[in-house]
């Protein structure tokens, strides 16, 4: 079965948690299903984050997320029929993007417990994917490896 997987975020300085969540919506989608992955613009990641993030451009984090799908497919046996990123600013271009697409299922990591919070979560389902741990039993995050802690 193959299904349309959506998720978003901003994917600063791509790390383990963001390749396991990305791992994760590519094998849910299946075999000759679709992806897409909707990306914070600069602007609203700053004034979301604040001063000083994203680190990477809006171009090097779209990169690194294709590097990720590349790198994902020479070493697996699924293919996608869809692959597609694209940037949004707010939650309102979320939406649109997300009712544009007809997601299946939203696919969200467990930072953002509370379902009823999750843009178009009124309107298709959610699923929350646990967050991963590195062998300290700490969570993989941008601002651990910003602040040289991961």
């Amino acid at each position: 079965m193959s299904l349309r997987i959506a998720t978003n975020g901003c994917f600063d300085l791509l790390h383990p948690g963001h390749r396991y969540l990305l791992d994760y919506c590519a094998k849910l989608a299946g075999s000759q299903g679709q992806l897409l992955i909707l990306l914070d613009t600069d602007e609203s990641i700053t004034e979301l984050k604040g001063k000083g993030r994203p680190v990477q451009t809006q171009k090097e984090r779209r990169d690194s997320v294709v590097d990720w799908y590349e790198n994902y497919y020479l070493s697996s046996d699924c293919t996608l029929e869809k692959f597609c990123i694209k940037f949004f600013d707010n939650d309102y271009e979320l939406l649109k993007a997300f009712q544009e697409f007809k997601p299946h299922i939203i696919v969200k990591g467990s930072d953002r417990p509370d379902v009823r919070t999750i843009v178009g979560s009124g309107e298709f389902p959610v699923l929350i994917v646990p967050r991963l741990y590195d062998e300290d039993g700490l969570v993989y995050s941008t601002t651990r490896l910003i602040e040289g802690d991961g």
